[in-house]
């Protein structure tokens, strides 16, 4: 008897404990594997905040990159909220230093706020004119607020733009990540990290996941 209910005390643990078990956000195309080869969905537009000569026009930052190594940052977070010492500030100053610190390998790094207060469609669909007073105030105010985020952590490689709240269409970013990141390498999926709102980025593994596609230094 007693036998019988230690099992069974046991089970209901284990199913209980499965049960809380935080299961691992996925947002973006997937990581390739040793088995399963996975590139990026394709190309899409942003509008650029930086560098000069992509500010206040829609581009496509995967044409930027060509075939060389990249890191895409897709991220919910207010650009305004971002000081020197958020962990997401930290992580894109980290990138924007390995990135100064290897010009010949003309490794890309953008990052895609994904806000821009219904601007774009409201440029694109003329159902949607009336909006367009309203969306531009809040774009030029999203511009802005990247600038100074910009120059209070002091950038100076890392691509920052605007993208919709579900851009880019094909890529799947999960509706729930705070931050996607994508490390590709001649358009293939290197590695895939996605976090919630309350997670933070593991920026030891994702530099890691860039590193490796650099050479070594002398």
């Amino acid at each position: 008897m007693r036998r019988h209910l230690l099992l069974s005390t046991l089970f209901v643990a284990s199913l209980f404990g499965g049960l809380g078990a935080a299961v691992a956000l996925e947002s973006g195309p997937p990581a390739s594997t040793k088995d399963k080869l996975s590139f990026l969905p394709g190309s899409f537009q942003i509008l650029g905040v930086t560098p000069e000569q992509t500010a206040g026009r829609f581009h496509d930052p995967i044409s930027d990159f060509g075939l060389n190594p990249a890191v895409l940052i897709f991220t919910r977070a207010e650009p305004d909220q971002l000081t020197k010492g958020h962990d997401l500030s930290k992580l894109i100053k980290q990138l924007d230093e390995v990135v100064g610190k290897y010009p010949e390998v003309q490794l890309g790094g953008c990052v895609v706020f994904m806000n821009d207060g219904g601007y774009r469609d409201a440029v694109q669909d003329n159902s949607k004119k009336d909006e367009l007073p309203k969306a531009i105030e809040f774009k030029d105010r999203r511009q802005q607020q990247i600038k100074d985020f910009a120059k209070n952590i002091g950038l100076e490689h890392v691509a920052l733009g605007i993208g919709t709240v579900a851009s880019p269409e094909k890529y799947n970013i999960n509706p729930n990540a705070e931050l996607t990141v994508l490390v590709c390498n001649r358009l293939q999926v290197a590695a895939n990290f996605a976090y919630g709102k309350d997670e933070k980025p593991d920026a030891t593994a994702i530099m890691d996941s860039i590193n490796k596609m650099l050479p070594a230094k002398k």
